[in-house]
């Protein structure tokens, strides 16, 4: 189990950033980096499938996340207020266009 990952986006979201990096990086003069972390929560294991299956951009199934090591996994972050998770979002601002 200590390698799953459920949804893992790393490899495109890196793959993304080199393109952009390659892309924009040419077009702008300045560049600026943010890194910020989102604390999305959850009331029940239920809610967490019916926003990942609701996303019209993917094609994620029921099936897909309700297996055990995903519930596993959402269960051990059960806290006061729920199921809370950290997601860090990387953001590049572009400034200056090129001439």
């Amino acid at each position: 189990m200590t390698n799953f990952e459920f949804h893992d986006e790393g490899e495109v979201r890196t793959q993304a950033q080199e393109a952009l990096a390659r892309t924009a990086d040419g077009l702008f003069a300045e560049r600026q980096e943010y890194l910020c972390t989102q604390h999305p929560r959850y009331e029940s294991f239920d809610a967490l499938i019916d926003r990942m299956t609701g996303m019209s951009f993917n094609d994620i199934t029921r099936e897909m996340i309700d297996v055990p090591e995903v519930r596993e996994r959402f269960e051990a972050e059960r806290g006061g207020d729920g199921y809370i998770f950290e997601q860090p979002i990387l953001i590049n601002l572009y400034r200056s266009p090129r001439t």
